[in-house]
Formats: C-alpha cells, sequence, structure tokens
C-alpha cells in the first residue's frame, strides 16, 4: 500500500493533560514502538532527504550541517565522482535494516529497494557472469552496463527479524496487538505496567487518573509519522508537538557540542589537509582545502544511520549525551537487537578513519546449467550453482582493467570545504584569484598542514550534527594541541 496516501494507520491510546495541553503518555503496540525504531537505523542523507521533501517551507528543519553537505552532493557535477553510482548512492544512501523496514506498518523510506544486476551478455560469455552489482550504472568488464536485473541472494527475501512477523509480534520489537509499550513525551520507551501510569500520575499532583487527565485515540498514518520524525529536531517534546502542536517545547536553537575522548585509531587510517585560519581567531577555521580522502569521510556521514551519532555519543558513559529526545530514545533500545550498528558492504573505502563496520557482501548464485543451455535447462542441481562475486560499484574501469575502488571523488581532485561543511569543487590549488573571489585575503588567514585520525574523525560528525561550525567544533582540540605546539 502506498505509504503517502494515509490509508495505512497506526492506533494508539493517547493520555493528555487537559489544561496544559500535552501529552503525558501514549500507550501503544509494537507497530508504533516500531516506527520509531526505523528512524535510528535510517542514514543521515536520508532524513535530511526526507524532511526536505515532506516539509513546509516555513518549518525548514536544519540538523547541523547536514543539510549543506547533502545539498553540496546533489547539485556536484558527476565529473567530479568516479562514476555515477558513487554519487547515487550518497544522494539516496541506503540501510542494512530497509527489508525489516519495508515491513513495518508505516515505512516513511522512499528509498528504491536493493537490487541485483548482471551484464546482459551473462548468458554468452563467461567472463561476465562472474560478477553482479547493486547499481544498474556499473560497468561490466567487457564495457556494457550491467542493467540485467537478477533475483535477490538466497535467504534474502526472508530475513530473520525480532520477534517473528509483523502482523503477529513486531518487526524490531516483542509485543502482540496488544498496548504493550509506553511512551512518554521525552522519547523514554518501557514495557508497559500498572504501576508506570500511577507514578507518572503521582509526579503530575494529580489526585486521581481523572483528575487533570484525559484520553484519546488518534490514528497515527504517513503524515503523522513524518511529524514524528521532524519533531525529533525541532522539539523537545515530539509527541506533544506531533499531537498538540502549538503546545510543545521548542529545541534548544544550540546543542551542547561534547568532544570525544581519545580513541585508538585504525592502524594507518589518518588524512591530512589544509585548514585556512582567522588570523582574528587562530582556533576558527574558515576554510579546509583537501583531496579526496577528506570528502570521501564527509560523504560517509551522510550514510551512517542515526544510530550511530547516538552511539559515539553516549560512547563515553555519559547517560547526558547532550541529544535530549533523540538520546533517550536510543537509550530505550539500547541492547535491544545486539547488532553492531554497520553500513552496506559497497560503502567501504580505502579509508575508514571512523572505524564503522562494514556489512559483508551478500553470495548470489548462478545456475550454470540454465546460463550454458540459454534458458532452456529445467530444475538446477547445487553442483550446478556458481557463486558470483559483488562488484565494487565505485571501482573506475580502464579498458579491460579495473582500478582499486578508493572512495567515491575522483583522486586528481581538489575541493574547498567551509566551517558549515559547504563543498565547491577546485580546478587546482586556492589561488590568490579563488582567495578573491571567496572574500578572503592572505592577509587575514593563517594556513596550517594538519593530520586527523580516529578521534577527529568523530568529533567533527558530532560537531557536524550539533553545531553549525563543524571544522572549528570539530578540530579545536587539535588546533590548540597544534598552537601550544
Amino acid at each position: 500500500m502506498d505509504q503517502g496516501s494515509g490509508k495505512t494507520m497506526i492506533s494508539v491510546l493517547l493520555v493528555h493533560h487537559v489544561d496544559k495541553k500535552n501529552v503525558v503518555w501514549i500507550q501503544s503496540g509494537s507497530d508504533f514502538v516500531d516506527l520509531f525504531y526505523s528512524f535510528l537505523t535510517m542514514p543521515l542523507g536520508t532524513i535530511v532527504r526526507l524532511l526536505e521533501h515532506h516539509g513546509r517551507l516555513k518549518e525548514k528543519v536544519s540538523i547541523g550541517c547536514f543539510n549543506n553537505l547533502y545539498k553540496s552532493l546533489v547539485d556536484m557535477s558527476i565529473d567530479n565522482f568516479r562514476n555515477e553510482a558513487c554519487k547515487q548512492m550518497l544522494v539516496y544512501p541506503k540501510s542494512v535494516k530497509e527489508r525489516q523496514c519495508r515491513m513495518l506498518k508505516i515505512n516513511i523510506d522512499d528509498t528504491e529497494e536493493t537490487k541485483y544486476f548482471m551484464c546482459p551478455k551473462s548468458l554468452q560469455s563467461p567472463s561476465c557472469r562472474e560478477f553482479f552489482s547493486n547499481f544498474n550504472t556499473s560497468r561490466c568488464r567487457c564495457g556494457n552496463l550491467m542493467n540485467k536485473e537478477s533475483s535477490s541472494p538466497e535467504g534474502e527475501e526472508s530475513v530473520s527479524r525480532l520477534g517473528g512477523s509483523c502482523d503477529d509480534d513486531g518487526v524490531f520489537v516483542h509485543g502482540d496487538g496488544n498496548m504493550a509499550f509506553m511512551l512518554s513525551d521525552d522519547l523514554t520507551i518501557e514495557n508497559f505496567s500498572w504501576d508506570l501510569p500511577r507514578k507518572r500520575v503521582k509526579d503530575l499532583g494529580c489526585v486521581n487518573v481523572f483528575d487533570k487527565l484525559g484520553e484519546g485515540e488518534p490514528e497515527v498514518g504517513f503524515r503523522e509519522a513524518m511529524t514524528l520524525l521532524r519533531s525529533l529536531f525541532t522539539s523537545e517534546t515530539p509527541l506533544t508537538a506531533t499531537f498538540f502542536p502549538f503546545h510543545s517545547s521548542p529545541y534548544p536553537s544550540k546543542r551542547a557540542y561534547k568532544a570525544s575522548s581519545p580513541c585508538d585509531s585504525v592502524l594507518g587510517q589518518v588524512l591530512s589537509f589544509k585548514v585556512y585560519l582567522s588570523k582574528e581567531d587562530n582556533k576558527k577555521v574558515i576554510y579546509a582545502e583537501c583531496g579526496e580522502g577528506f570528502i570521501d569521510l564527509l560523504c560517509m556521514f551522510l550514510v551512517l544511520p542515526l544510530g550511530y551519532i547516538c552511539q559515539i555519543s553516549s560512547r563515553d558513559g555519559d547517560d547526558d549525551d547532550g541529544l535530549g529526545c533523540i538520546g533517550n530514545l536510543f537509550r530505550s533500545f539500547k541492547g535491544l537487537s545486539g547488532d553492531e550498528i554497520t553500513i552496506p558492504w559497497y560503502y567501504n573505502c580505502r579509508k575508514n578513519l571512523l572505524g564503522i563496520t562494514v556489512q559483508k557482501p551478500p553470495s548470489l548464485f548462478n545456475c550454470i546449467s540454465y546460463l550454458e543451455d540459454n534458458g532452456m535447462a529445467g530444475d538446477c542441481e547445487d553442483s550446478r550453482l556458481k557463486k558470483v562475486r559483488p562488484m565494487d560499484p565505485k571501482a573506475e574501469i580502464s579498458g579491460q582493467s579495473r582500478s582499486s575502488s578508493g572512495g567515491f571523488v575522483k583522486s586528481n581532485k581538489k575541493f574547498l570545504v567551509t566551517d558549515d561543511l559547504i563543498i565547491t569543487p577546485l580546478n587546482s590549488d586556492l589561488t590568490m584569484r579563488e582567495l578573491k573571489k571567496l572574500k578572503i585575503s592572505f592577509d587575514e588567514v593563517n594556513i596550517k598542514e594538519i593530520t586527523i585520525g580516529k578521534t577527529e574523525a568523530t568529533n567533527l560528525l558530532k560537531a557536524s550534527f550539533v553545531t553549525s561550525f563543524a571544522l572549528t567544533n570539530g578540530l579545536s582540540d587539535l588546533l590548540s594541541k597544534k598552537l601550544e605546539g
């Protein structure tokens, strides 16, 4: 069913304060809680895109520097990317949980389902049947586009889910169709028990449950689900913002940025580039001038799920991670599945400063007897199945050879990155002419060469999410040490 049609609905029991017009708590089944869990699995680039496309102009939602970063990649010419697939996978990032999310009663992510493609000459040429790609813009070694759709890997159609089928026991959380969960307005989620409402009523100072409280049974559809997602970034009381929009608590205009404790870098994983610092404030970064490595790192930010931001923000064991209701939501689900946060296999880059785990590629099999008989053979036997290897869509082809994949953008390109992560391709190193065009004078800046590792990459990611000055805040510790040195 078309999610955008609003015909798919979830019923909840809402308890609100009659005078204050705010949500006190919501009781729901697993389908409503699954919706919130799906928010944590969404790539940050997908969240930016959904909020841009489904929001109202006067209610534009900014998520730190991510809107600028996403728009830079959308606007960037294909000539700056290794190939078309590289841009496609960043503008429409994929989640490893996409198949589970498609089982939800309401799935707001309209990203096209992952598909599998082979070379159209795979029936005739043995070398053309050795690889598959998840992108129909990839090219086979023979030069043809790999645009012949193939069946999904065995087992992909019946992904195991926590709790069984969507209809009776949830997709991500256990719970039958009853009101098994209780959600507070700050998105703390708990298993329902009769002690919880009594405690909540007592905290409100009500004599009894009927004193100042009212009940309702609203239905949640696509529009409400989008409002809930938007409210994660605009309100500290997202339930009230959705059901009583004129009475919610606003999101803080500035989120507290907390630098991560130093962490061990992946062996050999460092990046070097130039930063242009203001002479007035030698810790304020105006621009960074860099090559492909740093841009690939920023591209990875858009691929990471929202839950990863929560994970690194709470890594130091501090419950106050500065993320408000988003942090509460993450802590409510923490340990739910025990899964390590991963990204799809084709996002793997030569340098992985964040140390994010990349999913192993799926195994695709072709029936050799079928291929050799050009579609005239009968059933396949196990002995006739051949494993088809995944082709990295980021790899570049020159003649009959294929280069190592590297990253998303071309290695011979230079880029300029502003403090708020607007990316501009450069034709060469930053020159006097470029500085004049950008209204910068050499008299106004200090130029420093810096090297970053995992700690700085993590701080850049966190600063990009909660501030408008990603480079200044994310590199502040490093720059302070460099100045002291």
